[in-house]
């Protein structure tokens, strides 16, 4: 088993091909569609069916779902609802920054399907279009110190810094202070002087890994606060020790990052390296927030909840039973697994007979 508990997604041939077909197929239909789409291939429906007004292009959509191969298409579709999942989180995410329409914001990625945030925040603070103080947010958010400066020179020609110089807002605040003190230090030595944080948070990977271990470990504790995809970044650079303080203080945070699709593949192996660190209390928010995520029509969070309960220790396991709606939960979860592996197997044996 690897030393370290946090190890980097390393995408597999498979994974980068369904992400290459996922991409091109959210980039022509609305996921909608692609659903409408599916759901007509599953029940066998003819490629004949006309459009609808909610489902529009869903022939075409079908024709190029039913050239994938069966086991592969579902890979697709999930695929496919991880890339919008993970707009909708971007977008949550930086919601109190700006609000975009969907043709507003070129999105980059990465091989793996999620979204290459720094490149996107780099193309958003060139966007002339944007109000120029939240691109300059923007920019503070993710330390591009260049970005940065010619913002501010351009706001500072306005003679309205007023207001970003009395922010609430912690990484502008940060950025601005550095600026008026004419970049006395590197920025980055000055992270460790008077960076105070708060919601929505600086990206802390643009400048963790240059710190030294002890300037760092006052960093872990705001780990709470980071986006998803910053977090794992900061997770991949950690040193043991590092690692163990960081699931001390942010085990849960890290672990729901892990529900995030496409790390949700790493989810039980990175909780199985985490037992002891993870109490009763702990365990059962763990156990809520799988089960709340059960009944989610693409995702299938069953097997994940069975696999993490049979997994758990028992001590935890007999005190989730305790708690009515979670034990109602665990026992609808089992239920359901049964009745997939039965169907499964009567239609294993149906093609036997036939």
């Amino acid at each position: 088993m690897d030393s370290k508990i946090f190890v980097p997604l390393l995408p597999s041939l498979l994974h980068l091909a369904v992400v290459k077909e996922s991409m091109n197929l959210y980039n022509d239909f609305h996921t909608e569609t692609l659903d409408e789409a599916y759901r007509r291939i599953q029940q066998g429906n003819s490629m004949a069916s006309e459009d609808s007004e909610n489902y529009p292009g869903c022939n075409s959509a079908q024709k190029k779902l039913i050239r994938i191969p069966p086991l592969l298409r579902k890979r697709v579709r999930e695929a496919i609802h991880g890339l919008k999942s993970g707009v909708e989180l971007w977008r949550k995410e930086h919601s109190s920054i700006l609000e975009l329409d969907d043709g507003e914001c070129i999105f980059y990625w990465r091989c793996d399907g999620t979204i290459d945030t720094v490149k996107t925040a780099e193309h958003l603070v060139l966007n002339s279009n944007i109000d120029i103080r939240k691109r300059f947010y923007i920019a503070c958010m993710y330390c591009l110190e260049k970005s940065i400066q010619t913002l501010w020179a351009e706001i500072e020609a306005t003679g309205k810094t007023e207001d970003l110089e009395t922010t609430d807002y912690c990484a502008a605040r940060f950025w601005v202070r550095w600026l008026l003190d004419e970049s006395r230090l590197p920025w980055k030595q000055a992270t460790r002087q008077y960076l105070s944080i708060s919601y929505p948070a600086i990206r802390f990977s643009s400048f963790l890994p240059s710190l030294r271990p002890e300037e760092r470990f006052s960093f872990l504790c705001t780990f709470n606060f980071a986006t998803y995809d910053d977090l794992r970044f900061c997770l991949y650079s950690l040193t043991a020790k590092e690692e163990k303080e960081i699931l001390r203080l942010c085990s849960i945070t890290v672990l729901r990052s892990y529900l995030q699709w496409p790390l949700r593949s790493l989810f039980l192996e990175t909780a199985e390296k985490m037992w002891k660190y993870i109490d009763e209390r702990k365990y059962v928010i763990l156990d809520d927030l799988l089960s709340s995520r059960i009944n989610r029509k693409v995702f299938d969070f069953y097997d994940l909840l069975e696999c993490f309960w049979n997994t758990s220790p028992n001590s935890f396991r007999e005190g989730a039973k305790e708690i009515p709606h979670l034990s109602e939960k665990v026992e609808s979860c089992f239920h359901e697994m049964n009745r997939k592996r039965k169907a499964h197997s009567d239609e294993e044996i149906q093609k036997i007979k036939n």
